[in-house]
């Protein structure tokens, strides 16, 4: 009788214990919690617009326990980056990089089966770094924004990214680059001189952007927004309107666009501060409190934003918590 027991309780164990695993490990092992951390460098703070900048992206496992990563073929699987410039805009991506897009080759397929990509095992303390040119994430032409003058870059990191592609480690840090630029010929600096007077203050924009959340005048709202670029800064909306088919980015966006509508009433809102120097961008802090899962939060929020003829556009936003 004793035996028959042992074979009813341990036989169920090892079925059950091998359900979310196959030949390369367990699917749900990977988590930022884990210890796992992306950092972005550079060799240098300044180049010219023209020069091919190079990036590196380094991931270490700075946790306590070994952690498994799959780093793929196609290394835009892995490493999603983010470039902004002083305006808040983001430089737009490849739209489907392939394994060729990229300066360096990565590796080949490691395996036989579906999976192209080689599990690495990151002892605690261990880290690799991939190189890459910005020029093998975005086809744009630099020089087309040299006037902003800076670029502020960050990243995500998907450890697992064909059987979870939903789990990413955002990058520990920015970092910022300067662009030199020509100098500005007289015309260039005095082009907007007649209309700046017209010109709505940042400030103001923001304002009334909140008061259209805070009363729920949804197109208002968005008149003030630039959906495609402020996509990019929430990154669960951000993962599938990059990785989608130009089909289905009207789609995401969509989501996206439900999404801002839903997230939680604004209680009170104050714009605290206004940098307005540039012609062309501006960024403008503001204190929202807004009742956020069941409870009151406050947020501290960061607009960037771009001229858009004779307004202004958010095309940038970062959000902190303050309680």
């Amino acid at each position: 009788m004793t035996r028959w027991l042992a074979v009813l309780f341990f036989v169920p164990s090892f079925i059950f214990a091998a359900v979310d695993r196959d030949e390369r490990g367990n699917a749900t092992e990977n988590y930022s919690a884990s210890g796992l951390k992306l950092y972005v460098h550079s060799p240098r703070s300044r180049y010219y617009a023209t020069d091919s900048v190079p990036v590196e992206l380094m991931v270490r496992n700075d946790g306590l326990y070994p952690v498994t990563v799959f780093l793929h073929r196609n290394p835009a699987k892995n490493f999603t980056p983010v470039i902004r410039l002083s305006s808040g805009k983001s430089i737009p991506l490849k739209e489907n990089p392939e394994p060729s897009d990229f300066e360096r080759t990565h590796f080949g397929n490691y395996t036989g089966t579906n999976y192209h990509s080689r599990a690495v095992v990151l002892q605690p303390g261990e880290s690799f770094t991939r190189n890459f040119s910005l020029s093998d994430f975005t086809d744009t032409d630099l020089t087309e924004f040299a006037s902003n003058g800076t670029l502020s870059i960050m990243a995500y990191f998907y450890p697992n990214p064909e059987q979870n592609p939903s789990i990413f480690v955002t990058g520990s840090n920015h970092l910022s680059l300067i662009l030199d630029t020509p100098a500005k010929t007289k015309d260039s600096e005095f082009y907007f001189s007649d209309t700046a007077d017209s010109l709505p203050d940042p400030s103001e924009t923001i304002y009334l952007l909140l008061t259209a959340e805070y009363s729920g005048n949804w197109s208002r709202y968005f008149k003030y927004v630039s959906l495609p670029d402020i996509i990019r800064d929430y990154p669960e909306y951000a993962e599938k309107y990059m990785r989608t088919s130009a089909d289905g980015k009207q789609s995401a966006l969509e989501e996206f666009r439900s999404y801002l509508m839903t997230r939680g009433n604004i209680k009170k809102f104050q714009v605290i501060q206004n940098d307005a120097s540039a012609e062309n961008s501006g960024k403008v802090q503001a204190r929202v409190r807004r009742i956020f899962d069941g409870f009151e939060r406050e947020f501290l929020y960061t607009y960037y934003l771009s001229r858009k003829q004779e307004s202004w556009q958010v095309t940038g936003i970062e959000t902190q918590i303050i309680r």
